[in-house]
């Protein structure tokens, strides 16, 4: 699952509770079909495992690969 090519949204800091991350995820879901958008979080905090869980439980396109956690 390369990023090569690909448009990344790149969230990098503090994954915490008033980051206002759902917002992040909600355009996420929106774009969810288009094959060449790569949403990627960079970071560490308290909502950390939470937005793991709401990422790995969304419904991939087919071919669309694992998601990216750093």
């Amino acid at each position: 699952q390369g990023l090569d090519g690909k448009f990344v949204v790149l969230y990098a800091g503090n994954l915490g509770l008033s980051q206002g991350l759902e917002q992040i995820l909600a355009a996420a879901d929106l774009l969810r079909a288009n094959r060449e958008i790569r949403f990627v979080f960079v970071g560490d905090g308290a909502s950390r495992a939470s937005l793991m869980v709401s990422c790995d439980a969304a419904p991939q396109p087919s071919g669309q690969g694992t998601k990216m956690w750093m």
